[in-house]
């Protein structure tokens, strides 16, 4: 019998700030957003640029596609893209959550993310203040 427990996930943790809002289209309602955050992941600090669009629907929940680029000062970088689903949890708190998938890119320190998926969690609040949790299952 296996006594070892097992391994951990990995977390990728950040917080940042809303950056700018963009009305795509009005016709079939869009928004564009932009974020800037920042965190460390395994000692490395990173810098994590994204934007994400949003479609708002008049429930108040809304569904939405992300992609960002999530960089070191050695200027190695990973991308990643995103869907999820959002909404007020209480007010004064957005919630979005979904799953998130790494691209091809990624050196010798970031180069074990390439192509895994994940989940992540993140969290608004009114001043457009932001943390986000990403989630990977151990490798």
């Amino acid at each position: 019998m296996n006594s070892d427990p097992a391994p951990l996930p990995d977390r990728i943790t950040e917080a940042g700030q809303e950056i700018a809002t963009r009305v795509v289209d009005v016709a079939q309602p869009r928004l564009e957003v932009l974020f800037q955050g920042t965190g460390t992941y395994r000692g490395f600090q990173f810098v994590n640029c994204w934007n994400t669009d949003v479609v708002p629907s008049q429930g108040g929940s809304q569904r939405g596609s992300a992609q960002g680029i999530l960089s070191l000062a050695t200027g190695e970088f990973v991308t990643w893209q995103a869907e999820g689903a959002a909404g007020f949890e209480r007010p004064g708190l957005y919630v979005a959550e979904g799953t998130v998938t790494f691209g091809q890119h990624g050196g010798s320190t970031l180069g074990h993310l390439r192509g895994r998926s994940g989940t992540f969690r993140f969290e608004e609040d009114n001043e457009g203040h932001y943390t986000q949790t990403i989630t990977l299952p151990s490798e």
